[in-house]
């Protein structure tokens, strides 16, 4: 019998924690799924490339923001929009987060 591939998703999230002295803890959440060889051989992907896959899919779903699915392919921001790309999937960049960047620099729009 062949053994599965373990996939290793690592993902960190905040996490409040009340009590007496109410504070914001980091923790670390790990989740494996096993994946027969048999499933990995059909998808002639390796693991990395399968967690890029399913990055861009959530990103692209809304699922994910940019910055969670680019950890979760392992990519730098440039590297992980380029991947985008390549798949026509467009960053989600919507007229609320124009104004906001243009709040955040201060820019008054033309009128």
């Amino acid at each position: 019998m062949k053994q599965a591939n373990a996939m290793q998703f690592s993902h960190s999230t905040k996490c409040a924690i009340f009590g007496e002295n109410s504070t914001v803890t980091n923790i670390q959440i790990n989740m494996v799924i096993d994946i027969p060889n048999q499933v990995m051989e059909q998808l002639k992907m390796t693991p990395e490339q399968l967690r890029l896959e399913i990055a861009v899919y959530l990103y692209e779903r809304k699922r994910l923001s940019m910055g969670q699915a680019k950890r979760l392919a392992g990519l730098g921001q440039i590297a992980f929009q380029q991947e985008l790309s390549k798949r026509n999937v467009f960053i989600h960049y919507e007229v609320e987060d124009f104004q906001k960047d243009l709040d955040n620099l201060d820019i008054q729009p033309m009128t």
